[in-house]
């Protein structure tokens, strides 16, 4: 295997150990608070700042608008979400995230953030640094395609949005 395949295959391992370690970290924040995987979705979008109505957050999430106003009843009853007057459009509604919603987000991120905390500090520091200079290429280097191919996101930001780090 030469050593393009062999890196390859070492971040799909690592991508897939990061992806399990978000999905059930996030799944034990969502079970201990109630919410479900597509509530604590809808307010992560919310969280990056959209303002969005009830058809174009069941657009986005692919469900139906029944389906959106469901859950956006369940987040505004739970009081991390509210129903604003659309500026735009009087009669419509637009859906933004409360500091209550906001505070569960970050806390949320920060579980998750301690996990990767306590990976650095399994590293020596002479790995620490050959692990950081890599990040710095591969970073990079996906920062280019995703922006190259999506039209850099909204959803790809600084690290400081969340845990307050760069």
């Amino acid at each position: 295997m030469n050593m393009d395949s062999e890196l390859t295959n070492e971040l799909k391992e690592l991508a897939e150990t990061f992806f399990f370690q978000s999905i059930n970290g996030w799944k034990h924040h969502a079970k201990a608070s109630g919410l479900s995987m597509p509530q604590i979705h809808l307010l992560m979008s919310l969280y990056h700042g959209d303002k969005l109505g009830v058809n174009e957050i069941g657009g986005r999430m692919e469900i139906t608008s029944a389906a959106a106003s469901q859950l956006i009843d369940r987040l505004v009853n739970a009081g991390f979400a509210a129903r604003c007057e659309n500026p735009d459009d009087r009669r419509g509604r637009t859906i933004s995230i409360t500091e209550k919603g906001r505070a569960f987000v970050e806390e949320g991120a920060q579980e998750h953030y301690r996990w990767l905390n306590d990976l650095v500090a399994q590293l020596h520091s002479g790995g620490r640094e050959a692990v950081h200079a890599a990040m710095k290429h591969l970073l990079e280097a996906a920062h280019a395609i995703n922006c190259r191919t999506h039209s850099c996101p909204q959803y790809i930001r600084p690290a400081h949005d969340i845990h307050g780090e760069v």
